[in-house]
């Protein structure tokens, strides 16, 4: 049986994430996802708004969601 995902990327070690995210709005993000967050914006899955907010309070829409897929 042959995959039709394709190669995926290693699952990243959130024990070496930066304490700094570079977010705008970092003090918002809550303490228990600031390391998930910074890992994930090291690894190139996130980047945040045009105006470099991660905006911890939106919701995701369904193309954010699927931008972050794809950059798994």
């Amino acid at each position: 049986m042959t995959s039709t995902l394709g190669p995926i990327k290693a699952i990243p070690s959130f024990s070496h994430a930066s304490t700094n995210s570079g977010f705008s709005d970092e003090s918002d993000i809550s303490d228990y996802a600031t390391e998930a967050v910074n890992t994930l914006k090291k690894e190139g899955v996130i980047s945040g708004y045009e105006d470099n907010t991660f905006r911890p309070t939106n919701l995701c829409s369904r193309a954010e969601a699927a931008v972050m897929l794809y950059n798994v």
